[in-house]
């Protein structure tokens, strides 16, 4: 190719580029002057095997509560907000503007927000000029008229006559739409109705597995094809391993730690004959089972990177990413979390802050009697120990402000630090209570996970954790 075809390649090239960003191009917009001042952030998942949220874009909604955001999107997809006792959700499809319209405001009550319990009600948005045959009202109609027939029909499910019940109902919801086309869609309704017979025992897991998995393809972002699949293969390490044929990956796991292992146990299952879906199914495994006591966390660890590094799927190289990001998260030896909050001069303040020191991290309330209660422990530690570690203390207080006041009366010297503007790092680390503790070495990986509160020995465990590892000489020398 001469040079002048070649730069006319060129340019097509950019040209077509150019023109599928467009074409992908999503916009979402509205008006909500109840959410004026509001931070509102899509977001869709990364996989739906760990459920990893990915922010798709964000914006504040003007003081007349309008707000626009566009992002890319190149296919079909779920999209969500996380709207104060509220997840609203709708479905985005490429080249699309939506004009959304959000529910009345209902902020989280402070027990809410404390709560690592809490779920939002899923609240399906409305969108404005929605025609009978977009995604939106097609699944909004669909799952109205599947949880009505479900509700009205459940007791019948279970009766001697519930096999004819259940096939009238499925007819039935698929003749009433069956003019919608749209591939999503239709592979929604499909599963969705499958789910309806496996939770009424009409079809088995294996039944299922082999009409509605074996050999059909992937849909990843579906999300009533995952929902079957997380029912039909849940605890499957387990379920298989009291099998004979399956009964050898508990030391396939456990001694030797080996893919290739698990992988043959596996195949002898017909139902996971196809590699794609026995591979999915594993990391499905690797993740659900991680802490189960049966199985050796080393030996899952290494099966999964193996994994990682020979799968030629790429969906799959990104599940096992975050598999192991998520597992891995609060197991000693590895690093924990990091975040970003303010403490009480309103300085932010990150976990990097303290590297080359220990840190005692805490998380704890100003309203629990427990947290004060070893507040005045920490009080003695500090004075011992602040040369050899840091005590740092997240603080789910309602407000800055109420921990600020708290803190000062006290005249306590350590660090504290607000939750409020990170509130998931609850989650993070897993707060199921207060107070909760962990302790981090001085290269920033965890050593106690969690550790023991300072009612608990804490201060023999430290003294003999830094002995052991020469922290308490080197600061002598």
């Amino acid at each position: 190719m001469n040079k002048l075809g070649a730069f006319l390649a060129g340019i097509l090239l950019l040209a077509s580029a150019t023109l599928s960003a467009q074409h992908s191009k999503v916009t979402i917009h509205g008006d909500a002057p109840d959410y004026a001042g509001a931070t509102l952030t899509f977001m869709s998942f990364v996989d739906q095997v760990t459920y990893t949220r990915d922010t798709l874009a964000s914006t504040v909604v003007a003081k007349d509560g309008t707000f626009e955001v566009m992002f890319a999107n190149e296919q079909t997809r779920y999209v969500f907000l996380l709207l104060g006792v509220y997840e609203g959700y709708f479905f985005v499809e490429p080249g699309r503007s939506y004009r959304i319209d959000l529910p009345e405001r209902q902020d989280k009550s402070q027990a809410d927000l404390l709560n690592p319990y809490f779920e939002p009600t899923p609240y399906h948005l409305g969108i404005e000029d929605v025609k009978k045959k977009d995604l939106n009202y097609a699944i909004a109609w669909f799952d109205s008229a599947y949880e009505k027939a479900t509700t009205t029909y459940a007791y019948a499910f279970y009766q001697s006559k519930g096999d004819s019940v259940i096939n009238a109902l499925t007819e039935e919801l698929e003749e009433q739409f069956i003019h919608y086309e749209q591939p999503y869609f239709r592979e929604y309704v499909r599963y969705k109705l499958a789910l309806l017979r496996h939770n009424a025992f009409q079809e088995k897991s294996t039944s299922i597995s082999n009409n509605y998995f074996l050999h059909q393809p992937i849909h990843y972002q579906n999300i009533a094809y995952m929902e079957l699949f997380h029912q039909v293969y849940d605890n499957y390490f387990e379920y298989f391993g009291r099998t004979a044929n399956g009964s050898a990956i508990y030391p396939a796991i456990n001694r030797y730690g080996s893919y290739t292992a698990v992988d043959t146990i596996l195949a002898q299952n017909r139902v996971l004959e196809n590699d794609t879906l026995k591979e999915l199914v594993m990391l499905k495994c690797l993740y659900d089972e991680f802490y189960d006591d049966s199985f050796s966390r080393r030996g899952m660890l290494a099966i999964l990177d193996t994994l990682e590094q020979k799968t030629p799927m790429p969906e799959h190289k990104i599940i096992a990413q975050r598999v192991r990001e998520r597992v891995t998260r609060l197991l000693p030896g590895y690093e924990p979390p990091d975040f970003a909050l303010y403490n009480r001069d309103s300085s932010l303040v990150t976990l990097n802050d303290f590297q080359g020191r220990y840190v005692y991290l805490g998380f704890c309330t100003s309203m629990s009697y427990a947290c004060i209660q070893e507040f005045e422990m920490l009080r003695s530690l500090q004075e011992q120990f602040n040369q050899y570690f840091e005590i740092v203390m997240i603080c789910a207080d309602k407000n800055l402000a109420t921990m600020r006041d708290f803190v000062n009366k006290k005249g306590y010297d350590w660090t504290f630090l607000h939750y409020g503007n990170q509130s998931d790092v609850l989650q993070k680390y897993d707060v199921r209570a207060f107070p909760t503790y962990y302790f981090i070495d001085d290269e920033g990986k965890l050593l106690m996970s969690p550790a023991p509160s300072p009612a608990e020995n804490l201060e023999i465990k430290v003294f003999e954790i830094l002995r052991d590892r020469g922290a308490l000489q080197k600061r002598e020398n």
